[in-house]
C-alpha cells in the first residue's frame, strides 16, 4: 500500500494519485490543519496512522516537502518504509526579490532539509529544482535542493516532468476563437504571477481581448479595459477557455515548470513566456520567449509573435506536449520507481 501524503489536492495532485491508485492501493493523507495551534495535533495523527498501517505501508509517496514530510522522512527509517518525495516549487527555489520560497521560513527551512535528508528518493519536476540558476532580474542566483543545502549535493533523485492528459486538453478546430490574449493561475495579488505587468501590456494593445483567469479578482480594480478576469474555475471548465483563446500569455516571475502553460498549448494556444524555470524549453519554437522583466521587451516579444505564422506555431505547441509532456510518459515513469521501492 502506498501512503500519499499530501497538504492540498490540487489538480496535478490529484492526477497523480488517479495514476497511481490504477496500480497500487492507496492510502490518502491531508496534512492542512487549519490553525498553526493544530499542526501538532496534525504531526500526531500522522504518527498514528503510519504505525497502526505499518505492515501494510511499502512507499510513503509525498507531494512537496515541508512540515508534513518531516515524520514521514525520520519514521520510516525505523518502520522499514521507503519515503518519496515530489518536488515541486518553494521546497527548492528561493527568490529573495519577490519574497518567494520556505527556505526564508526559519521552521520550515529545517522540516525541509530533514525530510530531503532522510527520504529515499526525490522526484523534482524539473530539473532547476535540482541545480539552476536564476538571472531574469538581472543578478545570478542558484537555486534547487543542491545549492540551497549544500550538504545534500549527493542526494539520490530522478527527474519526472509533469504529463498532460491529452484525452482532456486538446484542440477543437470547430470552435472560433474569441479570445485574444488568456493567462490562467493563482492570485491576482500574487507578485510571482506578474500580473500588473501583463495589464500594463494589455494597455499597449486596446483593441485585443484580455483574460485572466485567477482567485481574489474581487479585490482588484483595473485600469485596462480590455481586460477581463473571472474567478478560477474547476479544471475540468478551462479546456474551453483554452480552445477560444488565440494566445496563452505566463509572464510568472518563477515558474518550476508550468502546467497551466502545457494545457493551454495542448489546445493549441501559441505561447508567450517569460525566460524563467524550463518554460522556454517546453515552448521551444513554438511562441514567444521574453527575455526579462522590461515591459518593452515584453511589447517587442508579442509583437514579433503576432507577425509568425498562427497555425504553424499553433501546430508546433501542440506537438511540443504530444512529443515531451503526454501524461502516459509520467505515469510510465512514476510506476517504474514505484515498483523498484515496492518491497
Amino acid at each position: 500500500m502506498i501512503f500519499y501524503n499530501y497538504m492540498d489536492f490540487s489538480s496535478f495532485i490529484k492526477q497523480d494519485y488517479e495514476l497511481l491508485k490504477k496500480h497500487k492501493k492507496i492510502l490518502l493523507f491531508c496534512f492542512k490543519p487549519k490553525y498553526k495551534l493544530c499542526t501538532i495535533l496534525s504531526f500526531f495523527i500522522q504518527i498514528y496512522r503510519l504505525i497502526k498501517y505499518r505492515n501494510e505501508i511499502k512507499i510513503v509517496f509525498s507531494q512537496m516537502a515541508g512540515h508534513h514530510t518531516l515524520i514521514p522522512s525520520i519514521l520510516s527509517k525505523y518502520l522499514g518504509i521507503k519515503h518519496i518525495i515530489v518536488l515541486h516549487g518553494s521546497d527548492s527555489i528561493f527568490i529573495k526579490e519577490i519574497d518567494y520560497g520556505n527556505y526564508r521560513k526559519f521552521l520550515l527551512r529545517y522540516s525541509i532539509y530533514f525530510s530531503l535528508k532522510y527520504c529515499d528518493l526525490l522526484l523534482p519536476v524539473s530539473r532547476i529544482l535540482v541545480d539552476s540558476e536564476f538571472s531574469f532580474f538581472g543578478k545570478n542566483h542558484k537555486q534547487g535542493f543542491k545549492n540551497l543545502y549544500p550538504s545534500l549535493s549527493h542526494k539520490e533523485y530522478s527527474i519526472v516532468p509533469n504529463g498532460i492528459d491529452l484525452n482532456k486538453f486538446a484542440i477543437d478546430s470547430l470552435i472560433s476563437k474569441k479570445i485574444d490574449f488568456l493567462s490562467v493561475g493563482g492570485d491576482f495579488s500574487d507578485v510571482r504571477k506578474n500580473y500588473k505587468r501583463l495589464e500594463e501590456v494589455a494597455l499597449k494593445f486596446p483593441y485585443s481581448k484580455f483574460l485572466i483567469v485567477c482567485t481574489n479578482r474581487f479585490k482588484v480594480k483595473l485600469v485596462a479595459q480590455n481586460v477581463e478576469m473571472i474567478e478560477s474555475i474547476p479544471n475540468s471548465e478551462l479546456k474551453s477557455i483554452y480552445q477560444n483563446s488565440k494566445y496563452y500569455l505566463q509572464f510568472s516571475l518563477i515558474e518550476s515548470f508550468g502546467v497551466a502553460l502545457c494545457e493551454a498549448m495542448a489546445c493549441g494556444c501559441v505561447p508567450i513566456v517569460t525566460n524563467v524555470g524550463i518554460m522556454a524549453q517546453i515552448v521551444s519554437d513554438s511562441g514567444g520567449v521574453v527575455p526579462d522583466n522590461e515591459l518593452d521587451s515584453y511589447i517587442k516579444v508579442i509583437k514579433d509573435t503576432l507577425k509568425s505564422d498562427y497555425l504553424l506555431l499553433s501546430t508546433k505547441a501542440q506537438n511540443c506536449i504530444k512529443e515531451n509532456f503526454e501524461l502516459s510518459k509520467r505515469e510510465k515513469s512514476l510506476i517504474h520507481i514505484i515498483n523498484q521501492y515496492y518491497l
